[in-house]
């Protein structure tokens, strides 16, 4: 199998490793997988690209960035989210708490 092929390989992973990440919860499982990934991605890069294959090469690491960068979007909505909601539980403890206030005075 060429160094193309494993890589043509692994865009198709990224791309599952990317759908999945959109509805997991597991986000320990998702690193430890994306973390595998690139390690094989770099492992197939360690080599010189032959002349031959640039091109193809060129092209499947362009892909397989914007796997990554919507990845990196993904997680930063996912960040976003949690952190509105940790935001309005915050408020509601406030609002909470100011309401207990006023009905214990």
């Amino acid at each position: 199998m060429t160094r193309v092929d494993k890589l043509m390989m692994l865009i198709d992973e990224g791309r599952l490793l990317l759908e999945a990440a959109a509805t997991t919860s597991d986000w320990k499982t998702f690193i430890a997988q994306e973390a595998y990934f690139r390690q094989r991605l770099e492992k197939l890069m360690a080599e010189p690209i032959m002349p031959v294959e640039a091109e193809a090469v060129r092209i499947a690491l362009q892909e397989l960035l914007a796997i990554n960068n919507q990845a990196v979007e993904l997680v930063e909505e996912r960040q976003m989210s949690i952190a509105s909601g940790l935001q309005r539980a915050s408020h509601v403890r406030r609002a909470a708490r100011a309401y207990s206030d006023t009905v214990t005075v």
